[in-house]
């Protein structure tokens, strides 16, 4: 399980400065994630204002499209994310997780 998320807006809102990490965003790095996440799989959009909020709604867009319970995507998330940030930069963050039995990988942007 994947979630692709962009900070910027949740950024703006809270008015905490940016944190800036050097990434390369090159058309074969995007490419090399484009294979692991099919356009089907992507959401764009979402009005959230935290990460916390981001997490719950990838747990219940993977619960109605896949059936994997939203507690269990949340929990992954969180997890992964306290062993370190998944931010590349430029306000953009890849958290994921892995759920034993699981390989359906998605995009959630807020």
């Amino acid at each position: 399980m994947y979630v692709a998320v962009s900070i910027k807006r949740m950024e703006r809102q809270s008015n905490a400065p940016a944190r800036r990490t050097q990434a390369t965003f090159s058309p074969v790095n995007m490419n090399r994630l484009a294979k692991f996440l099919p356009l089907e799989n992507v959401v764009v959009g979402l009005s959230v204002t935290s990460k916390k909020r981001v997490f719950e709604q990838a747990g219940l867009i993977f619960e109605n499209q896949n059936g994997i319970a939203r507690s269990t995507v949340t929990d992954n998330l969180f997890a992964r994310e306290r062993l370190g940030s998944t931010g590349l930069g430029e306000g953009v963050a890849i958290p994921h997780g892995r759920i034993k039995g699981g390989n359906v990988p998605g995009v959630v942007e807020g």
